[in-house]
């Protein structure tokens, strides 16, 4: 076989080669104008939220052991304690509570913390943790809602005499 064979044998391998990538890539146009196309969007009213009414345990008296006091996420407000802690009956305690408006009917997402830390005297501290809530997650017809969220407080053994305090953030989300 010469060299001229090998050539005209590659010549022939590279056009055949070629015409089949060319017959695989037929091609082909069209247009069309299409016109009142749906399109939208919808425009919620921002959600707002209002705290109406503080978290508060009330008075406590702790024992030799430690406990915890539980507050309910209800409007009825009521709590209960465990462990080594008692709750003075005639105090005041209650639920945090908030209001929340938007779009009427929609639905909508609480986020509540972990847990967060109370301050009291020198460098004592509480823990609140267990926070739930009594949504709905709904608002009504008007675009309102309202719930309250409980938690529970950790109280130490011997936990130390004063006002403990701190704060927490709740948000909301359609």
């Amino acid at each position: 076989m010469g060299r001229l064979s090998v050539i005209k044998g590659l010549l022939t391998i590279t056009l055949l080669g070629h015409c089949l990538v060319t017959l695989g890539q037929q091609t082909s146009s069209a247009s069309q104008t299409l016109t009142n196309l749906p399109a939208g969007a919808i425009i919620e009213i921002p959600l707002t939220l209002n705290k109406d009414m503080d978290l508060s345990f009330g008075s406590v008296v702790p024992g030799n052991t430690p406990g915890t006091v539980i507050i309910y996420a209800s409007a009825s407000a009521s709590r209960t304690s465990t462990g080594g802690v008692s709750v003075l009956s005639q105090d005041t305690f209650n639920a945090a509570c908030f209001s929340i408006t938007g779009t009427a009917g929609t639905s909508y997402s609480i986020s509540l913390p972990n847990s967060v830390t109370l301050s009291g005297p020198g460098s004592n501290t509480m823990t609140v943790n267990n926070f739930t809530d009594n949504s709905s997650e709904t608002l009504n017809s008007s675009g309102a809602g309202t719930f309250y969220v409980g938690a529970t407080l950790h109280i130490g053994a011997q936990q130390t005499k004063g006002s403990y305090s701190g704060s927490f953030n709740v948000s909301v989300n359609y």
